[in-house]
């Protein structure tokens, strides 16, 4: 008999949780969640389905390994899951959005003949962002970066397109960080490579996902290393663009507009 493993995305508040995930999850044996607002387990509980939250127990330490902390989760998740036939895990946001347990999920499973994988998604922080800042992606393009890597690899950034930071509460730490106070002195190194690409008075956004309305509050790129904890908790920055776009085929535009050109390429109408 196959097994079945849902990965859940439950958004970024506990209204966020769809119909098909409360129908998915009312069919497991079992459902672990990855959740920090108390909110959402309630709300599952209110529709009849018992969460284990894996949240205060495995982010319990600032001096646990992150990669060894995920590995855990993924060993409790999958060891319960040889046990059982159907089984759930809930996560914020969305699944595979900045999400490495659900993607180790998937790829242990996938290394399991027996076992069928259907993720199901929600609200992410991606989402939200710009809902907040009221933007539409076809207009502008998106960069997103985890810090980190961009870093350590030194992306190049396009100061033309908008940049999404993630994870700016884990700058400079392999580590569970529980007290954004002690990255301090990891922002100068970030603010220097980005001072590659935009000037010192140049924006930084910090959008905050609040139950009934989000909110950006902002810095200037020179204030980073001076950033207030309560904004490296939130973990997402967004650096506009600092110069807009240009053209360089001008030409291939204006041939779009053309209608003899659209007829001539596409046949014309009834054609």
């Amino acid at each position: 008999m196959s097994k079945q493993l849902y990965i859940v995305g439950a958004g970024l508040h506990a209204q966020d949780l769809t119909l098909r995930a409360v129908a998915a999850l009312r069919t497991c044996e079992s459902v672990f969640g990855l959740l920090s607002d108390p909110d959402s387990v309630a709300v599952l509980e209110s529709q009849n389905i018992s969460c284990t939250n894996l949240l205060p127990t495995m982010y319990r330490s600032s001096d646990a390994s992150r990669t060894a902390t995920y590995e855990a989760i993924i060993r409790a998740v999958i060891d319960r899951l040889s046990k059982s036939t159907r089984i759930g895990f809930v996560t914020e946001g969305c699944p595979l959005f900045v999400d490495s347990i659900s993607m180790g999920l998937v790829q242990a499973c996938e290394a399991q003949a027996d076992v069928d994988v259907e993720l199901i998604s929600g609200v992410s922080s991606f989402d939200a962002t710009l809902t907040a800042l009221r933007a539409d992606p076809l207009h502008t393009g998106w960069q997103i970066y985890e810090c980190n890597w961009a870093y350590i690899h030194r992306i190049t950034l396009n100061n033309q397109v908008p940049v999404m930071l993630m994870q700016l509460n884990a700058f400079g730490t392999g580590f569970i960080n529980l007290d954004a106070s002690r990255l301090a002195a990891h922002f100068p190194l970030l603010q220097t490579y980005l001072l590659q690409f935009y000037p010192g008075n140049h924006p930084i956004y910090f959008p905050q996902f609040e139950h009934k309305r989000s909110r950006v509050q902002t810095i200037s790129l020179s204030e980073l290393p001076a950033a207030p904890n309560e904004l490296i908790r939130l973990g997402t920055a967004i650096i506009p663009a600092a110069v807009p776009p240009a053209p360089l085929d001008y030409g291939f535009y204006q041939n779009m507009l053309d209608r003899g050109a659209h007829e001539q390429a596409f046949g014309t109408r009834g054609a």
